[in-house]
């Protein structure tokens, strides 16, 4: 937990446009689907087609998160989301994969030194700093905060079994703090009491 408490690094629009950029096509889908999803590195390369419905607009992790067997259920609702499934789709009626993985390379499991090594360098390329694949976890569970989804809904789709840990992703910047107070209050705007004389 102290390692975790310890980090506070969520990319900007800007730095994200640019990672994917310098992405190959593979992991630049699967650092869409950490953005979209939340789900962790170990998790997004893990996945299978039995755990997405694409009828319901459901991701769910049959035995839970790997990390801690928490349940975790993302729904697709996302327009870029959809687009990234259907893209994989496609990709496996071309390249069918024996395990039904989500994430290959042509088909092949993903190999984790490949991973990071490819992952680093894109990082490097699109000159950012200071940030792990680890940490879109943070970018994912900080958006949802800023768009108003309850705690409860989004600790299920982050796989959080207490509110303590959540909220150790949720690292809202003062801009975006003062974003979502004048949005909630220019909602509420007629039925706010004045105490202006």
């Amino acid at each position: 937990m102290a390692t975790e408490n310890s980090r506070n690094r969520v990319l900007t629009d800007d730095e994200y446009g640019r990672l994917l950029e310098k992405c190959p096509s593979w992991l630049r889908s699967v650092c869409v689907g950490a953005w979209e999803t939340c789900l962790t590195r170990g998790d997004l390369l893990r996945l299978t087609w039995n755990e997405i419905d694409l009828h319901g607009g459901m991701i769910e992790l049959k035995n839970g998160r790997g990390k801690t067997g928490a349940d975790q259920a993302i729904p697709v609702v996302t327009d870029e989301l959809k687009a990234l499934l259907a893209e994989l789709q496609e990709e496996k009626r071309k390249t069918p994969n024996v395990e039904a993985l989500v994430f290959t390379i042509d088909g092949q499991p993903i190999d984790e030194l490949k991973f990071e090594y490819q992952f680093r360098n894109a990082l490097r390329s699109a000159k950012i700093k200071d940030f792990t694949f680890h940490d879109f976890r943070h970018c994912a569970i900080t958006r949802w905060a800023k768009l108003g989804l309850p705690t409860v809904a989004a600790m299920l789709a982050a796989g959080h079994k207490s509110v303590r840990s959540h909220k150790v992703y949720e690292n809202l910047q003062r801009d975006q703090l003062s974003e979502m107070f004048t949005s909630c209050y220019q909602g509420s705007e007629k039925n706010r009491v004045s105490y202006a004389s």
